[in-house]
């Protein structure tokens, strides 16, 4: 008698899952991407206006951090070489920051 309600069990949740699976509503999932698309692009201007505010935070801490060591060559040379090379490190991020959005685009199908 035990098995035999066991198996009634089972089946009577297997239909009742199958009918509950049925009475829900079709869900236009395009849609709801679409405004969760567009509620993160609103959030762009704002996110890149602090977003370049602390780059620039950052490289001027750099620089102030670095000088030191700038300061430490024997050679004008030797100054200009490091200052440059600090200087393209941080005009490639820069551009990277500025441009990232296009360079990097998201995947769509």
């Amino acid at each position: 008698m035990t098995q035999r309600r066991k198996l009634i069990l089972m089946v009577a949740v297997a239909f009742a899952s199958a009918s509950t699976a049925h009475a829900q509503a079709p869900v236009d999932v395009g849609g709801t991407f679409q405004q969760i698309e567009q509620a993160a692009n609103a959030w762009i201007p704002a996110i890149m206006q602090e977003a370049s505010f602390l780059f620039y935070v950052l490289a001027l801490l750099d620089f102030a951090w670095g000088a030191p060591q700038l300061l430490r060559e024997h050679d004008f040379n030797g100054l200009f070489l490091s200052l440059i090379k600090k200087l393209a490190g941080r005009i490639f991020l820069l551009r990277v920051l500025i441009n990232g959005q296009v360079w990097i685009p998201a995947h769509r199908q």
